[in-house]
């Protein structure tokens, strides 16, 4: 399919890139950017990956929205495509379709904040939300994928830099086996403060079930080396 021209762009406006294999999708998503709030305007339209990092070489935009791969390309090959895309363009912001990605994939895409994950799956209304997000500069992971990263060592090494330094404070000492008591003490905070703390840092690890947070503890895992 041949893109669009970049002369369309509209001054002010962000410019943006779709790849998908299905053209009545392409049309559908250019339809839903087009009409944001945030004024978008799609430059280019892709059923193949090497199609488009060709045209973002020649055309930079602003945002690129993607499902994993397109028209003839497998999985692996249209995510090297777009992480290479993303090294060569690191202004460029990318939402992807990541249902059917592997774990390792999306722990590796999760710990890249170039990357937005969304979910075919969600409603119409959610994936708008989302996508007005992405172009006010907001990074996005859809709950539908959030809930697929799994709680190990490789997976919680992408997540753990995204906690502040208190949240770090707290867990290392949890897993070293400190009580919430010891912690508030040693570091001058209150214990409601502790706890906050803890529960935010577990948040943003997709820890969520007491089994979870027993066996992360316990197992005491080095989230500072990969």
């Amino acid at each position: 399919m041949a893109g669009l021209s970049a002369e369309r762009c509209c001054a002010g406006a962000l410019s943006a890139a779709i790849i998908d294999s299905s053209s009545m999708t392409l049309h559908g998503i250019a339809t839903l950017l087009q009409n944001l709030p945030v004024p978008v305007n799609v430059v280019w339209q892709e059923r193949q990956t090497a199609i488009m990092a060709v045209r973002l070489q020649q055309q930079p935009v602003d945002l690129l929205i993607s499902e994993r791969s397109g028209v003839g390309e497998s999985d692996k090959e249209g995510i090297t495509m777009l992480l290479n895309l993303a090294a060569q363009l690191p202004a460029l912001r990318i939402g992807l379709f990541s249902d059917k990605l592997s774990q390792v994939q999306l722990c590796q895409l999760h710990g890249m904040t170039q990357f937005s994950l969304l979910s075919r799956k969600a409603s119409l209304i959610a994936i708008r939300e989302q996508l007005i997000a992405i172009a006010l500069g907001e990074r996005v992971i859809s709950p539908c994928i959030a809930s697929k990263l799994p709680v190990n060592a490789r997976a919680l090494r992408y997540l753990w830099g995204e906690l502040t330094a208190r949240e770090k404070t707290v867990l290392r000492a949890l897993i070293a086996g400190e009580s919430i008591k010891a912690i508030a003490e040693a570091q001058q905070m209150s214990i409601k403060t502790v706890s906050s703390h803890k529960y935010n840092g577990l948040r943003k690890l997709y820890i969520d079930s007491k089994f979870e947070r027993a066996r992360f503890i316990s197992e005491g895992i080095d989230l500072d080396h990969n």
